[in-house]
């Protein structure tokens, strides 16, 4: 559940990539993946989550976190597709994985 992608390895993409605008970051992820710009929306805010004794989950913390790029295989932008439902993903290193929650 969560972000895919560990706090640390973001912040070593942030420190070296270059941010990108909301158009650029919808752009890459019509041109990499080939959703509709029209109903792509960047997200900028993350968690991570923790199962307790009782196997509930519950949100451990909280990250803010701007689209960066770097390469074609090291980036990141976490994003929602709105359509009849609202998909959530994170586009990292040239992959598309799910954003749960």
């Amino acid at each position: 559940m969560g972000t895919n992608v560990k706090q640390d390895a973001y912040l070593k993409l942030a420190k070296s990539g270059q941010q990108l605008t909301d158009e650029k970051a919808k752009q890459l992820i019509y041109e990499e993946f080939g959703f509709d710009i029209s109903r792509i929306e960047i997200v900028r805010e993350v968690s991570t989550y923790e199962v307790n004794k009782n196997f509930r989950t519950r949100k451990a913390e909280t990250y803010q976190r701007e689209p960066y790029y770097e390469a074609t295989d090291w980036y990141y932008i976490r994003f929602n597709v709105r359509g009849s439902v609202t998909w959530q993903w994170e586009a990292t290193d040239g992959m598309l994985r799910e954003y749960c929650c």
